[in-house]
């Protein structure tokens, strides 16, 4: 048996001599080609990850609209709600937002943007309040335009609320009599509360 120092099986003896005169040996090849797509795939991942984590974090604190230092908001909607309207098999078309008894003491603004898809349309949209006091009260919004538009509604417009501390519902209402074509749809978007 041939014996170098360090080495003591003829295996060994091998990759020590190709590692020697190669540079590299077999085994190690096969090792280091193995690990490299896994290591790889790991480095990915983590970038990945890190990269999700940024974006959601910076979409969280920064948004689409940003709260300014001293004022609150409250969501209610951060989706697009529409309202897909036929008055030739309906007089009403109405999107319903239930806000389970919400307290609005100390917010002062409704706050949405809205457009819709018909050019061609003259809509005017009903905004309302329902309270569990049975208290009712609605405000109409001119000229919808095509293009996304921010539409901010003083609470005190809604005349007929006297108690903001528990309101059931807030609908958008669109009826036959406040729209010149028959069909079309209303988009509605980032509805929030703001004091």
């Amino acid at each position: 048996m041939c014996y170098i120092e360090g080495v003591e099986k003829s295996k060994d003896v091998y990759e020590y001599l190709a590692n020697v005169y190669l540079g590299t040996s077999p085994h190690k090849k096969k090792k280091q080609a193995f690990l490299k797509p896994a290591y790889k795939n790991l480095v990915k991942l983590g970038i990945t990850i890190v990269g999700c984590l940024i974006i959601v974090l910076t979409m969280s604190v920064f948004g689409d609209r940003p709260v300014s230092k001293g004022q609150h908001a409250v969501i209610l909607e951060d989706s697009i709600t529409k309202i897909n309207y036929n008055f030739d098999q309906s007089d009403k078309e109405l999107a319903i937002f239930e806000l389970k008894d919400i307290n609005l003491l100390g917010f002062k603004t409704l706050d949405f943007r809205a457009r819709k898809s018909n050019y061609k349309d003259n809509l005017h949209l009903s905004v309302e309040f329902i309270s569990d006091f049975a208290e009712r009260s609605q405000i109409y919004i001119n000229q919808i335009p095509t293009k996304w538009q921010d539409f901010k509604i003083d609470l005190t417009e809604f005349k007929d609320i006297s108690d903001w501390s528990r309101i059931s519902q807030l609908l958008f209402v669109l009826e036959k009599w406040n729209a010149q074509e028959k069909k079309g749809t209303i988009y509605i978007d980032n509805i929030c509360f703001l004091k």
